[in-house]
């Protein structure tokens, strides 16, 4: 009969694991709970950067496709402006651009011989563009006073007659200045020289130089109403105050700058205000004769019958005498326009802010001034 041979105990074939002590179990149950929530931690982490890095990218779509919406409402922008100068009616437009919707019906308002003055009503032109919606606002800068032009006699009058108004009728300024000042620190600003002219009460690039911190004087046309701001004279409050002196009738208001006052085109423009356009406070400083009353008629009679020509506007509105000092300050036709383009989709929003020139007789529209907000 065979031998049963029994292992040796003490063999190391045979050697066994002692038992886990009671604290050594916890401690290796704590590293696996530490290494489960590390990973859970991770995991969580990991999904919530995916999620992220999701939206962003559906946001990052969405307002490429916004401003590409904005970006074709500017060239939207320029072919009514076109159409308008060869068709010229609401009527035309209306049966010519069937998808416009929430519109105000034009026959409230007349028929409107230029398409923008909606926009001066305060009527956005919107359309649908697939799942996003766009919404161009025109105004006409030839409604408002170019300060460009201000080295002008004529025009330096009628910016000071305009800056008088505001002057007089703004909140309580922090360093008192007069509206000749204002004008006349405008025109050394854009004058291109160093030297005051004669009799200028304004100041020039050595002024700007002595202040903390210094710079120089532009001594060039402006490409922004924004400079204003560095213009002597023209504080935070009153600049606030440019913008919305215009009140109800700053409803046409560019979003560049004010509804009063431009600087587009910055060269070649003659500076005449389009007297169907213009806002109350602008047609007030044409002329000393057009008191504020007066205006009110000029504004009336135009909503209804706009001016085909200057001469009725003239002959409704002006004796021999203002007629002569209105020459070259007055026009019932407009070419600068600005446009604010605004794509939405869903909760993003893109606005493309263009200044744009017609130029009818050779059937285009160039682009003067572009920026993207949003």
């Amino acid at each position: 009969m065979g031998q049963i041979v029994r292992p040796n105990p003490h063999s190391s074939a045979c050697a066994q694991v002692p038992p886990l002590l009671g604290n050594e179990r916890g401690v290796a149950l704590i590293a696996v709970i530490l290494v489960i929530s590390l990973l859970a931690i991770f995991m969580v982490e990991f999904a919530y950067n995916s999620r992220i890095k999701l939206r962003m990218t559906d946001n990052s779509l969405k307002q490429l496709k916004a401003y590409m919406i904005a970006r074709g409402g500017v060239d939207a922008a320029a072919d009514l402006l076109l159409f308008d100068a060869k068709q010229g009616t609401a009527a035309d437009f209306y049966a010519a651009a069937p998808g416009l919707t929430d519109m105000i019906d034009p026959s409230e308002f007349g028929e409107l011989e230029e398409i923008w003055s909606w926009a001066a009503q305060g009527i956005p032109l919107t359309y649908p563009v697939g799942e996003g919606t766009l919404v161009i606002q025109i105004s006409d800068e030839c409604g408002k006073i170019n300060l460009n032009t201000v080295e002008d006699p004529k025009k330096h009058q009628l910016a000071f007659r305009l800056f008088e108004t505001l002057i007089a009728t703004s909140p309580e300024l922090e360093h008192p200045i007069t509206a000749e000042e204002v004008v006349d620190s405008i025109r050394e600003w854009i004058d291109g020289d160093q030297g005051l002219e004669r009799d200028s009460v304004g100041v020039e690039g050595n002024y700007y130089e002595g202040l903390d911190p210094p710079y120089s004087a532009k001594d060039g046309r402006m490409d922004s109403v924004s400079e204003l701001r560095m213009v002597s004279g023209i504080s935070s409050r009153f600049y606030r105050y440019l913008l919305d002196a215009a009140g109800a009738d700053g409803r046409n208001a560019d979003a560049l700058a004010s509804p009063l006052i431009t600087v587009f085109p910055q060269h070649g423009s003659a500076g005449e205000v389009n007297v169907n356009t213009a806002p109350a406070l602008v047609i007030e400083a044409l002329h000393p004769n057009f008191t504020p009353s007066l205006v009110e008629e000029i504004i009336e009679y135009r909503r209804e019958n706009p001016f085909q020509n200057i001469g009725e506007f003239y002959g409704q509105f002006a004796d021999a005498q203002t007629k002569t000092e209105l020459y070259g300050l007055v026009t019932v036709k407009s070419d600068t326009f600005s446009v604010a383009s605004t794509g939405v989709l869903g909760n993003i929003a893109v606005t493309v802010r263009a200044v744009l020139q017609r130029e009818t007789k050779k059937n285009q529209v160039r682009i003067l001034y572009w920026r993207v907000e949003g």
